[in-house]
């Protein structure tokens, strides 16, 4: 197991650019996948305009 260690900044990162949740929970140990979607990742407007607009290409 590669452990990242308690790198928020980069953990963040990694999630924001659209690494699956689990690669991000198993780098960070974390036994619950809820402690990592709730430390590391965030929604915001422009996420979410990004994610209708995936859709209305579909």
């Amino acid at each position: 197991m590669i452990r990242i260690g308690n790198n928020k900044f980069l953990l963040f990162h990694m999630a924001k650019s659209g690494m699956n949740p689990k690669t991000l929970q198993y780098l960070m140990g974390y036994a619950e996948i809820g402690t990592t979607m709730n430390v590391y990742t965030h929604v915001n407007f422009d996420d979410e305009k990004d994610e209708i607009r995936k859709l209305s290409i579909v």
